[in-house]
């Protein structure tokens, strides 16, 4: 078993493409190692996934190297409300005790909506991303995840909506 003590989420919202960073610091627990780490998609973003990339951090500070690791889908059958899972195969056993940093980029298509859905010609288009402030992991996480944006001009709605989600707004040129 293994618990993220601080994950990281940095969502990039430049273009057509939503592109999501995540870094996760694992911590091995309890008595067993683990040799494969679960990763938890919401329906709303399975449907809309692109790709997925992961990579291990390996050295220390200054000599840091990523080795890329194999992603796949994987079936459990007892998901709730149609939870999609995909597995990352770590390069070596993560014991108790011990950590290891892993690197993880995934594309959504199809997730921004055009807001309002027309505009004149004059206007700069804005759009509507929606998206939980959580993480779902299976895992125990010990901190809030942060979310990072280095977007020029972006509006944040932090408020929770109606479906208790905050969004981001992005206004492309």
């Amino acid at each position: 078993m293994c618990r993220l003590p601080m994950p990281k989420r940095r969502i990039d919202l430049t273009s057509h493409i939503v592109k999501v960073y995540l870094t996760l610091k694992l911590e091995g627990i309890g008595t067993s190692s683990v040799s494969e780490v679960l990763l938890a998609f919401p329906p709303t973003q399975a449907n809309h996934l692109a790709l997925i990339k992961a990579q291990a951090a390996v050295g220390k500070r200054n000599k840091k190297t990523y080795v890329p690791l194999d992603v796949k889908p994987k079936e459990l059958p007892d998901g709730p409300n149609g939870t999609k899972y995909f597995s990352i195969y770590l390069l070596d056993l993560l014991n108790p005790g011990e950590t290891s940093t892993l690197e993880i980029l995934y594309m959504l298509t199809h997730s921004l909506e055009p807001f309002p859905l027309e505009i004149s010609q004059s206007e700069s288009q804005l759009v509507y991303f929606r998206d939980s402030a959580f993480i779902l992991s299976l895992y125990h996480i010990d901190a809030n995840a942060r979310h990072k944006g280095g977007f020029c001009r972006v509006e944040y709605q932090g408020r929770l909506g109606y479906s208790g989600v905050p969004s981001i707004k992005n206004l492309l040129s």
